[in-house]
């Protein structure tokens, strides 16, 4: 699942991979400066996610 980022021109994709606490792992994707999924964006951080249920209600 991809949804749009908090910041400006980027996104969080939600992975179907776990950490070593059963937490999510989502990434968030700076994309590129026209704001497209180009051939060139940054991952800015990739972590597992506490309180994800709460995460997805907001």
């Amino acid at each position: 699942m991809v949804l749009k980022g908090s910041q400006d021109n980027s996104l969080v994709a939600i992975t179907d991979i776990q950490d070593d606490k059963g937490q999510q792992i989502l990434v968030s994707v700076s994309l590129s400066d026209n704001g497209s999924v180009d051939d060139v964006n940054k991952i800015t951080s990739a972590y597992g996610r506490e309180g994800f249920a709460d995460y997805m209600k907001q």
